[in-house]
């Protein structure tokens, strides 16, 4: 990988968690009920995790010609993104906090079979998906506290 692509997908990833942030802190954001968490806080958090993610996928990315699990692996990765960028949208439109608990224990879910698929391929790759698979519970554990 280039320094410039490799900088560009830095940047991206950047601005992407720093929309998270700021899409939390508007009105129409996800339900945040009662958390103990100030909401700058999750898009402080998103600022690192999308970076891993792009991260571990580029990691994967090198090894896609490395046997039958990398293509699988990078499909379940594409899956895992899918799902945590469009939790956003049917979180802010829902505005309930049990289908923000149901997305999240669906984005915990899918994030670790990406998990499972990364390690088959890349430990490193997979090293890069540790953090999001620490944040999934906190963000789940939240939104079922806000839930109930």
């Amino acid at each position: 990988m280039s320094i410039l692509s490799a900088a560009l997908a830095a940047v991206l990833a950047l601005l992407l968690g720093h929309g998270t942030g700021a899409l939390a802190l508007l009105w129409w954001g996800p339900p945040a009920g009662d958390t103990p968490l100030a909401p700058w806080m999750f898009g402080a958090v998103w600022t690192v995790l999308y970076p891993c993610f792009g991260v571990g996928a580029a990691t994967l990315w090198a090894h896609r010609g490395d046997g039958e699990a990398a293509p699988l692996a990078l499909a379940l990765g594409g899956c895992a993104a899918l799902t945590v960028l469009l939790w956003m949208p049917v979180a802010c439109a829902a505005q309930d906090p049990a289908v923000t608990a149901l997305m999240d224990a669906l984005a915990w879910g899918v994030v670790w079979i990406a998990a499972w698929g990364y390690r088959r391929v890349s430990r490193a790759a997979s090293a890069w998906l540790l953090p999001l698979v620490l944040w999934m519970p906190v963000t789940f554990g939240l939104s079922l506290w806000a839930a109930l």
